[in-house]
């Protein structure tokens, strides 16, 4: 059988007595995810709920605003690119999300993989912005010490030096 992760999407449907008498059955299917159990206004409904699986926020997660009422009651938010408002938006949401540190899943309107596109531009930039000074900061430790060398030193500076461009080509790749 192939890999796979089943996560379940109540879209505010549940109430409290109904997600208690289903915990068993999602975890019984391996369910990994339940989100949006509750209506967005009713949040507190998940305080002193036994979570044995992680809950994830979607309509109540809009704006970094939001995630305040969140805290000790979600494990993961949903940032949305439509729902956020646009990328800018969308970025201010996850960073807002993980400094308490909530985790991330990027999804999607009912739309097309045009419409997705941004969104995975998103996730990949929000990725390189970590790795790519990383790496650069590596290659230029790494120039520095080479470039001094009797044999081949600058011609070793020159080699470690572009050491973010892979990651810039491939991590670009990877998310088209």
């Amino acid at each position: 059988l192939p890999e796979m992760r089943l996560m379940v999407d109540a879209n505010q449907g549940f109430d409290r007595p109904k997600l208690d008498a289903l915990w068993p059955v999602l975890l019984d299917s391996r369910v990994e995810l339940v989100e949006q159990p509750f209506p967005a206004d009713q949040d507190a409904l998940l305080d002193g709920a036994d979570r044995p699986i992680p809950v994830a926020a979607d309509e109540s997660a809009q704006t970094p605003a939001d995630l305040p009422g969140l805290r000790g009651r979600v494990d993961v938010v949903n940032i949305k690119l439509d729902k956020a408002g646009g990328l800018t938006e969308a970025t201010a949401l996850s960073d807002a999300a993980e400094a308490p540190g909530l985790a991330l899943m990027v999804g999607c309107m009912v739309g097309t993989s045009l419409g997705m596109a941004p969104a995975a531009a998103a996730q990949v930039t929000l990725s390189l912005a970590a790795g790519t000074p990383a790496l650069t900061m590596l290659g230029a430790v790494g120039a520095a010490l080479t470039v001094g060398l009797r044999k081949g030193g600058l011609l070793m500076a020159v080699l470690i030096l572009p050491l973010c461009v892979p990651v810039l080509i491939f991590g670009v790749s990877a998310a088209t």
